[in-house]
C-alpha cells in the first residue's frame, strides 16, 4: 500500500541525483560521490520507517520455516517490490528487470562469520544464501537503485 501510493519511489527518486558541472567541466568524481551519499543517507534518514514496512511486507510474502529465510526477501519478491514502487521500467535503459535483479545480486553481502547465532538461531548460512536479500541487503539495494 506504501508503494502503491509512490511514497517511496517518490524517496527514491529525490535521492536519485544528477551529477553536476561547474562552468562546463564536471566536479571531482569523488566529490560527487560523496555529495550523491550524502543525499542518499538524507533521504533514507527521512523515510526510514516506509522503507523498513515495505521490506518487512516483501519480505513476508513468501512465508517459509526455514530459518536462514526468516525476515529475508527473495528475488522475485524484490522484483514485485520495484514493480509496485513503479520503479521497474521497460522504456529505460537502467531500470528494467534485469537490472533490477543485478542490483539484487549486487547488494549480497560477504559470507558471515561463522558460529554467530541469534535467539539461539544459527546464522552462517544467513549472509551466505544467494537467493534472499536480508535488511541491510536491502538497505544497499535502495543506495544502488538511488545512485
Amino acid at each position: 500500500r506504501i508503494c502503491q501510493r509512490g511514497g517511496l519511489a517518490q524517496a527514491i527518486a529525490a535521492a536519485t541525483v544528477v551529477p553536476a558541472t561547474q562552468h562546463g567541466e564536471a566536479i571531482d568524481w569523488q566529490q560527487e560521490v560523496t555529495l550523491q551519499l550524502a543525499e542518499v543517507r538524507r533521504e533514507l534518514r527521512n523515510h526510514i520507517h516506509m522503507i523498513r514496512s515495505c521490506f518487512t511486507f516483501f519480505a513476508a510474502l513468501a512465508p517459509t520455516h526455514r530459518p536462514h529465510e526468516f525476515m529475508a526477501m527473495r528475488m522475485q519478491d524484490f522484483c514485485e517490490f520495484t514493480r509496485c514502487c513503479n520503479i521497474t521500467d521497460t522504456r529505460s535503459p537502467s531500470c528494467k528487470l534485469a537490472n533490477m535483479e543485478a542490483i539484487f545480486k549486487a547488494s549480497k553481502g560477504p559470507a558471515g562469520p561463522s558460529g554467530v547465532q541469534h535467539h539461539g538461531i544459527s546464522l552462517e548460512g544467513m549472509a551466505t544464501h544467494p537467493h534472499l536479500l536480508h535488511r541491510s541487503e536491502f538497505m544497499e539495494s535502495i543506495v544502488r537503485l538511488a545512485i
